[in-house]
């Protein structure tokens, strides 16, 4: 996965989805303990949240020029959010 960033991101919308499941939703097969355990320390809390508070700069660097854009799907700001992870400057305008 770590080379392949589009399976990587596909990988981790799918984790809560299969919190309580014994077979993956995709392909059926049996989801052991281990694999499990092993998709949970390539996607560790570290990771997710320093991927988070990235995207929380970024959306407000991207509203500070360009508007206001839509928030962030709600499980993500539930789970991983990051509020106040870094602040947009009220000096910056929107270039025209």
């Amino acid at each position: 996965m770590a080379q392949n960033a589009d399976v990587e991101r596909w990988v981790l919308q799918g984790m809560p989805l299969h919190q309580h499941q014994d077979d993956c939703l995709f392909c059926a097969s049996p989801l052991s303990e281990e694999r499990l355990a092993a998709l949970r320390t390539h996607f560790s809390k570290d990771l997710t949240t320093h991927a988070d508070a990235i995207a929380t700069c970024l959306r407000l660097s991207h509203t500070a020029v360009d508007g206001p854009v839509p928030p962030l799907p709600p499980h993500r700001h539930r789970r991983f959010g990051v509020p106040g992870a870094c602040q947009a400057r009220p000096d910056v305008r929107r270039l025209a």
